[in-house]
């Protein structure tokens, strides 16, 4: 789980977000939370206000050392800046006209989950033009064989900021409220899947935008937990078959 809410590398360009301040942890508690998270506390792992260096090397690491029976999720939150059609994620030292050398690239963050030997990988985006990979509107720059794609956002539009301090931003809220309840459970497997969370988050009202996703196959990848008692609504494990020790993991 990455998060910026400073850029001091170039706060002219890039101002501070409140969201990103809060989007992590809140994000962290629902995918552990006892009743509905399918992850352990000690399986996610939350960076924020890291400089590129050190989110890049937290990514490769994360995905480079999973197993092919691990089911992995990686979040990002804070300024995402479009250029060239190609998607960079900001962090603390990066500068709007040095992209490729001071932000997150689309294009590593592509390539170092195409070489995880994880089978299931899925990337959460909450920021402007999230939807620009490759300039697909639908983040067609980072599909491929086991990818889920989640983007706040199309190519061209703009993510929103909390309103105030200390809330979350917009969409992160939606996506934490349909991993802890609102989500539902559509047939009844007492698990949310990726399909049941997008179809939820897709009805929500957004402010000039709304999210796009890019699926490898059908999306049902458990993501959250439901309990008995809850007819048709969210969560149950990232992958309920591969629950033991290491299936799901955080970052």
């Amino acid at each position: 789980i990455v998060c910026n809410s400073r850029f001091p590398g170039d706060p002219s360009a890039l101002p501070e977000l409140q969201g990103p301040k809060v989007d992590g942890t809140l994000l962290r508690d629902a995918l552990t939370d006892p009743s509905a998270g399918l992850f352990e506390r000690s399986e996610v792992r939350l960076l924020p206000e890291a400089e590129a260096p050190e989110a890049i090397a937290a990514i490769d690491d994360f995905f480079g050392t999973a197993e092919a029976d691990d089911t992995l999720l990686f979040y990002y939150s804070g300024h995402g800046r479009s250029r060239n059609r190609q998607l960079f994620l900001c962090v603390g030292n990066t500068r709007v006209e040095r992209l490729n050398s001071t932000a997150v690239p689309e294009s590593t963050l592509s390539d170092v989950i195409s070489g995880s030997f994880a089978q299931v990988k899925i990337v959460i985006l909450d920021c402007c033009h999230s939807g620009v990979f490759k300039g697909g509107d639908i983040v067609e720059g980072l599909s491929g064989n086991g990818r889920f794609v989640i983007a706040a956002t199309s190519a061209t539009d703009r993510a929103n900021d909390a309103g105030v301090r200390g809330q979350p931003s917009p969409f992160t809220k939606a996506l934490v409220d349909g991993l802890l309840s609102d989500a539902l459970d559509r047939d009844g497997d007492l698990t949310v899947d990726l399909d049941d969370l997008f179809t939820y988050l897709s009805n929500v009202k957004f402010d000039g935008h709304e999210p796009h996703r890019k699926f490898d196959g059908a999306g049902a990848v458990p993501i959250a937990r439901r309990s008995p008692k809850s007819v048709a609504a969210p969560m149950e494990s990232l992958s309920p078959s591969t629950r033991p020790d290491r299936a799901e993991q955080t970052a």
